[in-house]
């Protein structure tokens, strides 16, 4: 029976990408201020809901972010495949 190795090569994401989430972050952030604020202003309950929605979606861009870096980090002798927390 015949043994074949099986290599997975991963790349880190482009600095394209990461710019991308960012900018998705600040935009996300700024329209959850503007929704909670108008959702205070107008007593919406709704826009107050939503805003909180879009919060937990900021969140999570934040996460995704953060995996991205520590993505990047290299394996060394303690860590064979790369930085764990």
């Amino acid at each position: 029976m015949e043994h074949h190795h099986h290599h997975h090569h991963h790349s880190a994401p482009s600095q394209s990408l990461n710019g991308i989430f960012i900018l998705s972050i600040i935009l996300n952030s700024f329209f959850v201020l503007v929704e909670a604020g108008v959702g205070f202003w107008q007593n919406s309950l709704s826009l107050l809901s939503d805003a909180g929605h879009n919060l937990s979606d900021v969140f999570s861009l934040l996460l995704v972010l953060i995996a991205f870096r520590l993505a990047k980090v290299q394996r060394n002798e303690r860590f064979t495949y790369g930085w764990l927390l």
